[in-house]
């Protein structure tokens, strides 16, 4: 399942009121979330196909585009469903993860176009890693209160450069 569709339709304080993921879902086997971090990017630009086929731009799908800003402190976007501002946060991805009662949940990251530069996309994937500190952060407090205990995944990042993808997954494996 995907934190960024759920926490705009149906919400993710409504699958947690209705038992969570599994109860709503009727799916009796492990459930996962995905953070959403994706959905931003490919809502944002355009799907990773048209991106390789040149046609980055979502307008060229028929789309407004969504993305408004990725920065320090959040991913800002316009909600695909009713056109409202949302700021997903490291933190507030947690939150929604553990209302929407998943298993195993990921941690936020920024899905960076193939095509951008080395020095932009080391920024994100540090980014990533600073999200991802957070993440965990946010995810030990949630669980210390709740006796759904969760399992915390982290994202390599890196994009198509090789030494930022080991940087990556040296930093997940470490943290």
């Amino acid at each position: 399942s995907n934190t960024y569709h759920l926490m705009l339709t149906p919400g993710s304080e409504l699958v947690e009121k209705m038992g969570g993921l599994l109860k709503f879902s009727g799916w009796r086997g492990p459930m996962l979330t995905d953070s959403g971090g994706y959905q931003i990017f490919s809502m944002g630009y355009g799907s990773v196909s048209n991106e390789v086929k040149g046609k980055r731009n979502v307008e060229s799908m028929g789309w407004d585009k969504t993305l408004i800003k990725i920065d320090e402190e959040a991913a800002t976007f316009r909600s695909y469903v009713d056109g409202s501002t949302q700021v997903l946060t490291p933190e507030r991805c947690m939150e929604i993860q553990k209302q929407l009662g998943a298993d195993f949940v990921v941690v936020l990251d920024e899905c960076t176009p193939f095509n951008v530069k080395k020095e932009y996309t080391r920024d994100s994937t540090r980014r990533s890693h600073r999200w991802a500190i957070r993440s965990l952060r946010t995810f030990n407090e949630l669980n210390k209160k709740n006796e759904h205990k969760q399992a915390l995944y982290g994202i390599i990042q890196g994009g198509i450069y090789e030494d930022l993808r080991d940087e990556s997954t040296a930093f997940v494996n470490d943290t």
